[in-house]
């Protein structure tokens, strides 16, 4: 058996930081209900029509990929046992035996093919379809055997096998004859029994779940509390059994609480600021390149989370040595008056006026685009803030339907993934340039691992000198707490609470 171990990530788990004490030596007990207090609702239950980390969280409890990431950032087998890479454009995958959907119908590698062959297909309009563009194609060898061929070497291949928000394995029969944003139906350790937008979703054991013993609970119950103050009150008040909370002064609160266990994962979650570079005056490099150095960086860190962020450019600082140091990228240094003269030279020497989109639940975003409005305004630049619902944020930044648009991003299994160039950098924010082009391929394509990290070092210099993107800073996604009497539970660098099907309670 073949498995892989990122570096990449490993430098991530470095940082990890855990205060809860172990439960390993205790026995385990069945059955109950775990309530979690969630902050975000789904936007779509198809892995494969949305983006939206919101609804990853729901639908990483009831889908599984062939290959998936543990608690250390070590990529292990999921769906698939072990694989084989005979040649750099092939990959031979074993799938596990005696799997069931949770309809009880056999798992194999017809559905595989399905699902990559949908997910592929240029009018299903996936977002992943990106992901895996050098996927020539998929063949089924046997039952429990599939194929992956290959248009070139693709160095995050195997990352992306591992991220069920990439490639999350749907049944075939599903596929053919529902829609899987309705009908939801995997092989996870919990299937889906009701779902109310806006309000909650009920999730009952897998009674087919393949691992042996697991879940211990009977009932997963995920209940939508938008406002994290009142997330923290239902906490303390043991309506819910665990949460998250991004707002760092929360945090310190519940960090004293007694009775309460916590842990953090580390800061991949970037504020990014996208600018519509199609339309003036975000067309023109000099006034993108003016705002980024009219961007006080490390105020906006100390002011709105308190200090508990780091500098970061597309890639952050937890992805290891593939992240640049930001100090040394293009226009990051705070300069007030050479952001003048460069919006003099693009034609503005008054400045302008423009439109801000910022999600109207995410608060930390809501601080950090008041920081930038009142410090452009120093440059004379009048910023108008517009509060918008986090699916049509979504939808607007996927249309382009704004002039600045800010969106947190998540962790992401390999730092082409960071860069997201297709859809971040050519689709939100409208822009493209043959050297990045160029450089994009060559990180896809380069498997020599130091070749790679010089080559998203020059990615993220390029992106800094051109600023379609501004990368503000990289925080912890999310700060987990729940209750002592929550064991078993394992927070992971990813911000993933798949580590659910091992809790149990002890009440």
């Amino acid at each position: 058996m073949k498995k892989v171990t990122l570096i990449f990530m490993m430098i991530a788990v470095g940082l990890f930081l855990l205060t809860a004490q172990s439960d390993s030596a205790e026995k385990p007990k069945y059955g109950g209900k775990l309530v979690v207090g969630h902050d975000i609702d789904a936007v779509g239950l198809d892995p494969y029509k949305t983006t939206a980390w919101a609804s990853y969280n729901y639908f990483e409890q009831f889908y599984n990929s062939l290959l998936q990431f543990d608690e250390k950032g070590s990529l292990q087998p999921d769906l698939a046992v072990s694989w084989e890479n005979p040649d750099p454009k092939t990959y031979l995958f074993h799938l596990r035996k005696g799997v069931k959907f949770h309809d009880g119908k056999e798992f194999g590698a017809e559905d595989v093919k399905a699902t990559f062959d949908r997910l592929l297909d240029p009018k299903t309009a996936s977002f992943r379809r990106v992901s895996f563009k050098l996927v020539d194609r998929v063949e089924v060898v046997d039952k429990h055997t599939v194929r992956f061929i290959l248009k070139e070497p693709f160095a995050p291949f195997l990352s992306y096998l591992g991220s069920k928000a990439h490639s999350a394995i749907l049944s075939k029969d599903v596929i053919e004859k529902s829609d899987p944003n309705k009908v939801v139906i995997g092989t996870g350790a919990f299937q889906m029994v009701e779902f109310r937008p806006n309000d909650r979703m009920l999730l009952k054991k897998n009674p087919y779940y393949w691992e042996k013993g697991l879940p211990y609970l009977d009932e997963l119950e995920i209940r939508l509390i938008k406002d994290a103050s009142s997330r923290v009150a239902a906490l303390r008040a043991k309506s819910v059994d665990y949460t998250w909370i991004i707002e760092p002064q929360l945090v310190k609160i519940l960090m004293k609480e007694k009775g309460i266990k916590s842990g953090t994962a580390p800061a991949t979650g970037r504020l990014r600021v996208f600018f519509n570079t199609t339309k003036p005056p975000f067309d023109n490099v000099k006034v993108r390149q003016a705002l980024s150095s009219a961007t006080d960086r490390k105020e906006i860190i100390r002011v709105t989370v308190m200090g508990k962020a780091e500098l970061s450019g597309a890639i952050p600082p937890a992805a290891g040595d593939f992240a640049s140091p930001p100090e040394k990228l293009p226009f990051y240094d705070y300069n007030p008056e050479r952001a003048k003269k460069l919006l003099a030279e693009a034609g503005y020497p008054n400045g302008f006026k423009a439109t801000a989109k910022v999600s109207a639940i995410h608060v930390i975003d809501q601080y950090a685009v008041q920081m930038l409005q009142r410090q452009w305004k120093k440059i004379g630049v009048d910023i108008e803030i517009i509060q918008v619902e986090w699916g049509q944020i979504i939808r607007d930044a996927n249309s382009r339907n704004h002039q600045i648009i800010l969106l947190t991003d998540i962790w992401r299994p390999d730092p082409d993934e960071y860069v997201v160039y297709d859809r971040d950098v050519k689709r939100r924010a409208g822009f493209s340039s043959p050297d990045l082009d160029k450089l994009v391929a060559e990180g896809l394509t380069t498997l020599d691992r130091s070749k790679r990290v010089t080559i998203y070092h020059e990615i993220e210099r390029k992106m800094a000198e051109y600023s379609p993107i501004l990368y503000v800073f990289a925080r912890p996604q999310r700060f987990e707490f729940w209750q002592d009497y929550v064991k078993g539970y394992i927070p992971t660098p990813l911000a993933s609470r798949i580590y659910f099907k091992k809790v149990w309670l002890d009440k």
